[in-house]
């Protein structure tokens, strides 16, 4: 193995470096959980030294070597993910060595990329999402929502609703920014026909609105939208119960049930349009088992609730809650 060493580093060439970071980084990770203490900043300076012979295309790989050695020395990666650019990359998504502090400090002064990396990162906590939703746009806001490991805080789902908002120039408490806003009660159309027979329905009929210009769905519905279709329903129940001003835990146990109206009243009431109510209801009927026929069903009913409506009948809900 000496002899291979020896060999490698007499050879200048690119391809060589890296084969000699690789051969360096397996000695090390041989030596065991105390190599640190006696070999660490030996071998931080080796690779300090080697990464920095590297091209760009092969400090990807480098990276991700080094993101797999769970006895890098701390220091050493911190600075190296510290640094930016294509080494950092794996380091930010991957790396065990780098604590939660250690990312709550990097994400105050990362890039794009490098904030990306850590957006990726399995099993974020709400420390870390907390700090990236506050640094970052709805891009970012996005990444963190797609990351179905990382755990979101109210705090947190309350920027996101934010930043898929324009003009959000304030972001304040999740009760502030998911306002629940009632809205002037449309007359109910009657239940009877000419006839005098009672007809079923399963939700009242939307006004014909073919000829308005349609209105942009509001922050909380662009939230859920982006929650949703990465199948995080605790996220949008929680979205959900801060919208309409009702405890979370109670909404979750709600709308886990297999019957979806509440569900659908809580969406429209939201603001949520039919194709993420669609992402959700497909998601309840995988869950549940439910024939697509019956999802197709509980869609068409979501296109006919008006949201007038919807508000009318969680007024209603609230009103029973209070007395519970």
């Amino acid at each position: 193995m000496l002899e291979e060493l020896t060999r490698l580093a007499r050879d200048r060439a690119p391809a060589r470096r890296e084969a000699l970071l690789a051969a360096v980084i397996d000695l090390y990770r041989a030596a065991g959980a105390r190599a640190e203490l006696a070999l660490g900043e030996v071998f931080s300076d080796i690779v300090v030294y080697l990464v920095a012979c590297l091209p760009d295309t092969a400090k990807p790989r480098a990276g991700a070597l080094l993101a797999d050695l769970s006895t890098a020395p701390h220091a050493l990666v911190l600075r190296l993910a510290g640094a930016g650019g294509p080494l950092a990359g794996p380091l930010l998504q991957s790396s065990t060595v780098l604590s939660d502090d250690d990312l709550v400090d990097l994400v105050a002064r990362l890039d794009e990329g490098g904030l990306a990396a850590v957006a990726a990162r399995a099993g974020l906590s709400e420390r870390v999402t907390d700090a990236l939703v506050a640094k970052g746009g709805p891009a970012l806001c996005r990444a963190v929502a797609a990351n179905r490991s990382a755990r979101l805080s109210r705090k947190c789902l309350a920027r996101i609703v934010a930043a898929c908002g324009e003009g959000a120039a304030e972001l304040r408490g999740a009760a502030d920014v998911i306002a629940f806003a009632p809205t002037p009660r449309r007359k109910r159309a009657s239940r009877r026909d000419a006839g005098g027979t009672p007809r079923v329905i399963a939700f009242p009929q939307r006004a014909d609105r073919s000829t308005e210009p349609a209105a942009a769905p509001p922050p909380v519905a662009e939230a859920i939208a982006a929650i949703a279709s990465h199948d995080r329903m605790l996220e949008v129940a929680m979205l959900l119960a801060a919208h309409a001003g009702l405890p979370p835990d109670l909404v979750s146990r709600l709308i886990a049930r297999p019957d979806p109206t509440l569900l659908a009243v809580l969406c429209r009431a939201a603001g949520v349009p039919d194709s993420t109510f669609s992402v959700i209801a497909r998601i309840r009927g995988r869950r549940f088992g439910h024939p697509l026929a019956q999802t197709l069903a509980v869609e068409a009913a979501y296109a006919e609730l008006s949201e007038a409506e919807a508000r009318q009948r969680l007024g209603s809900v609230k009103a029973m809650q209070k007395k519970a």
